[in-house]
């Protein structure tokens, strides 16, 4: 048996870790470059923010990220080298508009110890490149075009460790290269400059600059003709040059700054944006001397606040990107005076980061699935609540039971101004008067009937089609009525195209055809179908807005007909599988398809590509939304339109990257909606339950919603509590700063000490307990810790028979002589909840020998790993945690993860072991253990034989339970099924998913859906397949690696191959699915070449590519 699973990002990795500008994909073209783990994102600079223009995909974590110019070009390029040490120079195809390689090659070193400083990278101005990955050496990489290969050579550098290392600008009198970096030795830290002969391979007329601050990191090489170079400190800030010219200032309000990035404003380097591990951005201000060729001063002000930085980037126009890894990244402007706090900073843009990731909770809330995570860290930490569907923000509400239409009308204003409510056997008309609705009347309309559409039609009036007639009602004289001939049944249905002045209504199996002229209806075409008419629909199938089709549903036959306009002949007819009519019908345009979308009576849906021209059908495909019949409503949201599909699971329906998408909506249930845009409620959605009539605020139509809940501390983990509809999350901030934060401004606090504890002075971080709303995140009750105690661990569980709901926290005292702490407590906190106030009780504290990294719940009773050994605690009746057994045999136990009577254990260094709870010998028996040397990170249980790990290496591995005979013992190991290089830090695993399992008719077997979250900031889903999806998808995945841009012309399977620092372990039972599914973003032509030749899984081995695309198009579904 072998592990088979699908891994992919539900939310690709948004955490920055380079930034750059340039001019990219034009020579008058500005650019923005942002690198991202395992992708390049390129923007344009435009007037109206960054747009973005391409997205490259890296096969490798991105090490270093550097924007350069070639000698005698007008664009720049880029050059990265991944943490695998592959190295790639690309620059824009000005003929394909595409990027496109000019060099590439792997310069890892077989012998060399990594760099505990990693990997630096630094590019002169002719195109010689300086990679620093290993201890006492610099690769020296040259490459000439139309070459692609890279020539390097090694050069000796005895100096270790090197914490910056950069190319000095070249000076007039300057034969070589020079370069500069800051090392280290017993004496301190030094800067030396030295000329790399490339004729020698070495280093030669070195000068050491011994009086740098000890702990300077950074150079900044100043251009010509001043030349030379600034080291930032942390204290203090020097320039120097050739050890003639020495300037040192120490601001005050640098105040011990841990300096993160810089970015220069003008080419001459005079100012330069720097920013600190506080949030901090300072202008740095060279004070230089033209005549003389010297910067003879600096000084550094003090800007304002923004994200914590990894990289900073001045854009034009006084604008400046900040990239981050511990918040949001921000789009800036530098203002000329500053603001009412003294800030000189103002947002323009927030592009959201949720990394790192350090733990996350499933929540479930109206039948959606939700994921809350600890994001981010210091003042930038947050909640971010990550959810797949569409959320729509409650503006007001109103009783109306009995709703079954809803229409907006426009009479004297252009914002709609009146609501009509159609109910059974009557018809409500309400005028919008500021945040009121009051029922009114409107000259010539029907009201004591039905509505079964009403609308403005132009200058022509109001059109209201009732089952009795239809009127045309101008206000200033009588209405045009028509009404249906006597033979006819009352009309049913009625579909209009105001902007064309089309009018078709049903009654019956009789089809009318109308056209306004003159403030009249015109009969254009009559016709009668061969049964009675169950949907219709007249929208425009092309831009120019004039209906040419009519699609129409039909009682008996369950098929969907297209009849042309003017004449009503049917020229297009498709069955549609079952027995349920069809309920609604809609064409509609989305991107560059059209679709006819058929909504059911039993909550299934169809929807069919209709070629607007020849108005001939194509393939039909199916979905199931809800069990109720739905019906379709069409919307426009930010000039894009969608469909909005009322039904017991209310849904979205959009298009992305070409294919139909299903988004669900956070209400239980949707009857009747319509937009609304009035002076009080721009760009509304009106709904009807059937009880309530909501007016609502839709959110934006995408995949995945972010929400952020700042903090302004680090969270480290959370718990859920439905009982008392609750969070508890642990957070700590720096107790020197004064900053308002979560735990400072909770309604209620308490404290709790150990009564054990040594008091001595701690590294300054208060940790403390937070009580949050599960609904509202409104922050109730904090509990804080004193200074020499880190809370590590949380839980919410019910214990033994008690029916009352805990939180309980693990906590450990931590003093500077102890190599791990020798002393923790279990505090077992009750909620209480109540109208005024909430707060926790301390039921019972339990003291344990050392820290309880991780708690879970095994058969009713608290499971804990305490240092090197796990404990099992038994909830008597007096209400108090008692030991009942132990298992040793651990490095330190890191995570914990139950299931049923089943315990895995997640070893700091030893990986995983597997263990079982024997509760009639009250034991806990080690059942089978991997003995693989791994630094894990995170695990979890797929079922009771298989388990998924993550490791310190960016690796995850699937091991399997299995039997083996030893000395004619049996005896059972984990053994490894599956690898896979993630390239990214996995935090937490937890069983569950985003996506509702109804949405779509799922074809493709997948099973046990786990969730991760990684340090960089994506959330991404590993799924189980069967094996012959699994071997179908692997074939996909080889024919779309084979064809897909990569940069560093490695093997797919090589790059996703695990490996550690001595072994390489092939890619096996995993599924690469970003890689897979990268194939719906191309054009569908190229997407079906690619595909070509893909036997589909089954016996009767079709090779039909649209098949294949259709269950790739599934699988991106499933997240």
């Amino acid at each position: 048996q072998m592990s088979m699973g699908y891994v992919v990002s539900a939310k690709k990795a948004t955490a920055v870790m380079f930034s750059a500008t340039g001019a990219i994909t034009g020579p008058d073209e500005l650019n923005l470059v942002v690198a991202k783990t395992n992708r390049l994102e390129i923007y344009a600079v435009t007037s109206d923010g960054l747009r973005n223009v391409v997205e490259v995909p890296i096969f490798g974590r991105i090490a270093t990220m550097n924007v350069f110019r070639w000698k005698n070009e007008s664009i720049d390029s880029i050059v990265i080298v991944t943490v695998q040490q592959e190295l790639a120079i690309m620059c824009w195809d000005m003929e394909t508009g595409k990027m496109k390689n000019r060099a590439f090659g792997n310069i890892m070193e077989k012998v060399g110890r990594p760099s505990e400083t990693g990997t630096i990278t630094t590019v002169h101005v002719n195109g010689m490149i300086v990679v620093r990955a290993y201890d006492h050496a610099i690769k020296v990489i040259q490459w000439d075009e139309p070459s692609t290969e890279l020539k390097a050579f090694q050069v000796r550098v005895e100096d270790t460790p090197i914490f910056d290392v950069a190319f000095l600008h070249p000076t007039s009198h300057d034969d070589s290269p020079r370069i500069a970096y800051i090392y280290e030795d017993a004496r301190g830290r030094h800067l030396k400059t030295a000329a790399l002969s490339v004729d020698d391979m070495e280093l030669k007329s070195a000068i050491v600059t011994s009086n740098i601050e000890s702990e300077a990191n950074c150079i900044i090489p100043i251009p010509a003709p001043y030349g030379g170079c600034v080291v930032l400190g942390r204290e203090t800030i020097i320039y120097t040059r050739d050890d003639k010219k020495y300037v040192s200032v120490a601001p005050p309000h640098m105040d011990h700054s841990h300096f993160t990035a810089f970015a220069p404003i003008d080419k001459s380097f005079s100012r330069v944006l720097i920013t600190d591990f506080s949030g901090n951005l300072f202008l740095l201000v060279l004070d230089l001397s033209p005549d003389q060729g010297i910067v003879k001063d600096m000084r550094l002000e003090f800007l304002g606040e923004t994200s914590i930085a990894s990289s900073v980037t001045y854009l034009d126009n006084s604008v400046v990107y900040i990239g981050s890894r511990h918040g949001d990244c921000q789009l800036i402007r530098l203002t000329p005076l500053p603001n009412e706090l003294g800030s000189f900073v103002s947002i323009l843009d927030n592009y959201a980061n949720i990394g790192p990731v350090r733990d996350m909770v499933v929540m479930e809330s109206d039948g959606l699935s939700h994921v809350v995570t600890c994001s981010g860290g210091y003042k930038d930490g947050s909640l971010r609540i990550i959810r797949n569907g569409i959320g729509i923000e409650e503006c007001a509400n109103v009783d109306l039971p009995g709703v079954k239409g809803l229409f907006s009308l426009s009479v004297s204003s252009h914002l709609h101004d009146f609501l009509v409510v159609s109910l059974s056997h009557e018809t409500h008309i309400l005028q919008i008067c500021g945040e009121e609705l009051e029922d009114t009347n409107i000259e010539g309309l029907e009201t004591d009937e039905a509505t079964l559409w009403c609308g403005t039609i132009g200058k022509e009036g109001i059109l209201q089609v009732t089952p009795s007639s239809i009127r045309l009602a101008n206000g200033s004289s009588s209405p045009f009525i028509w009404k249906p001939p006597v033979h006819f049944p009352p009309i049913g249905m009625a579909s209009v195209n105001a902007k064309a002045k089309q009018v078709v209504v049903a009654a019956g199996a009789n089809l009318c055809y109308f056209e306004i002229k003159e403030r009249e209806l015109v009969l254009v075409k009559e016709t009668e179908l061969n049964e009675e008419i169950s949907a219709l629909n007249i929208s425009p199938l092309v831009s120019s807005d004039i209906s040419t089709a009519v699609a129409v549903g039909l009682w008996k036959e369950m098929s969907v007909v297209i009849l042309s306009l003017p004449s009503l002949e049917p020229v297009a007819r498709q069955p549609l599988s079952g027995d349920v009519v069809i309920r609604s019908i809609e064409m509609v345009r989305m991107d560059d398809n059209v679709y006819v979308i058929c909504a059911m009576g039993d909550g299934t849906l169809f929807y069919i590509l209709i070629d607007p021209n020849t108005l001939s059908l194509g393939e039909r495909k199916k979905a199931t939304l809800g069990t109720q019949p739905t019906s379709l409503h069409p919307f426009i949201s930010n000039g894009v339109t969608s469909i909005f599909a009322c039904s017991d699971r209310p849904a979205v329906i959009y298009s992305s990257a070409g294919k139909i998408v299903f988004s669900n909506v956070n209400l239980k249930l949707v009857n009747q909606i319509c937009t609304l845009n009035s002076e009080t409620y721009r760009d509304c959605l009106v709904l009807s339950d059937g009880d309530t009539l909501i007016i609502g605020r839709i959110d934006d139509i995408q995949k995945l919603h972010m929400r952020c809940i700042p903090l302004g501390e680090s969270p480290a983990r959370i718990a859920h509590q439905p009982h008392t509809a609750t969070i508890a999350i642990i957070t700590s901030r720096d107790d020197s700063s004064a900053r308002a934060s979560c735990s400072r401004l909770a309604a209620t606090t308490s404290t709790s000490k150990p009564s054990t504890s040594k008091e001595e002075a701690s590294d300054g971080d208060i940790y403390s307990v937070i009580i949050m709303d599960a609904n509202t995140f409104e922050i109730l009750h904090a509990h804080e810790f004193k200074s020499t105690e880190q809370a590590l661990s949380i839980h919410s569980t019910l214990l033994g028979e008690d029916p009352t709901p805990y939180y309980i926290v693990g906590a450990c005292c931590v003093h500077p002589d102890e190599a791990e702490p020798k002393l923790g407590r279990l505090l077992v906190f009750e909620c209480i909840r109540s109208d005024q106030r909430t707060s926790l009780r301390l039921v019972h504290e339990k003291e344990v020998k050392g820290a309880p990294y991780s708690l879970s719940t095994l058969s009713g009773k608290l499971v804990a790993s305490v240092n090197s050994s796990v404990r099992l605690f038994e909830w008597s009746t007096e209400k108090e945690l008692k030991l009942e057994c132990s298992h040793f045999n651990y490095v330190t136990a890191l995570t914990l993860k139950t299931k049923g009577d089943l315990l895995l254990v997640g070893d700091l260094m030893r990986s995983l072991c597997l263990v079982n709870y024997k509760s009639m010998e009250s034991a806990l028996e080690e059942t089978a253990r991997n003995c693989a040397p791994r630094w894990m990170t995170a695990c979890e249980i797929i079922h009771a034989d298989s388990f998924l790990g993550a490791e310190t290496n960016y690796n995850l591995f699937n091991v399997e339970k299995e039997s083996t005979t030893v000395g004619g013992e049996e005896k059972q190991r984990l053994m490894e099924n599956g690898s896979f290089y993630l390239g990214e830090f996995v935090n937490v695993f937890r069983r569950g998913q985003l996506v509702s399992a109804c949405v779509e008719s799922v074809t493709i077997p997948i099973s046990h859906s786990i969730l991760y979250g990684t340090v960089e900031g994506s959330i991404g889903i590993v799924l189980q397949l069967d094996k012959p999806f699994f071997q179908f998808f692997s074939a996909v995945e080889r024919a779309v690696a084979s064809r897909v841009y990569n940069c560093l012309h490695n093997e797919h399977k090589d790059y996703r191959s695990a490996s550690t620092e001595k072994t390489t372990m092939n890619k096996s039972g995993f599924i690469d699915g970003d890689l897979l599914e990268s194939v719906l973003d191309l054009p569908r032509s190229e997407a079906l070449e690619i595909l070509e030749g893909i036997e589909l899984p089954g016996d009767n081995q079709s090779k039909n590519p649209e098949e294949v695309l259709k269950l790739i198009e599934e699988m991106s579904r499933m997240h």
